[in-house]
């Protein structure tokens, strides 16, 4: 009877964590992406190991891609939630939001539209090899 009760309550207690799938990743130029829940994934920069400063690219960052010179982001658009009453917001996976981290220059361009993106990255001659990669793929 004492391992049941154990048992079950290990699991209401590892099902009840808040952040057990947060993460970060670490990115050039001292940034982070950075899941605080759900779908608050937002890139700040790194202070130490283990805190992060204000986010320079808001929730929800959907994709990254970056060398040393560069970070590019996908942003979802948020709206709220209709199930929600107390404003509750969700990704809008219909509207996207581009980013460019200079890190040479410490400068956070946008947020773009597609068609802005892909000019500044035109004018900043930020190499083609530089793909916007899913979280999902990059995570650790």
């Amino acid at each position: 009877m004492y391992k049941v009760i154990l048992s079950i309550a290990l699991f209401i207690l590892l099902i009840g964590c808040a952040g057990v799938a947060d993460y970060d990743i670490d990115l050039p130029g001292d940034y982070s992406v950075v899941r605080l829940s759900g779908h608050q994934i937002i890139i700040a920069p790194k202070l130490t190991d283990d805190s992060w400063g204000s986010a320079v690219i808001p929730t929800e960052v959907g994709s990254v891609g970056w060398n040393d010179d560069f970070i590019l982001v996908m942003q979802y658009s948020m709206m709220k939630d209709p199930k929600s009453s107390n404003g509750y917001e969700i990704p809008d996976k219909s509207k996207m939001n581009y980013w460019i981290i200079d890190i040479q220059q410490n400068q956070i361009i946008g947020p773009l539209n597609l068609l802005d993106f892909e000019e500044t990255k035109t004018k900043l001659k930020i190499p083609e090899t530089i793909k916007l990669i899913d979280l999902a793929k990059v995570k650790k």
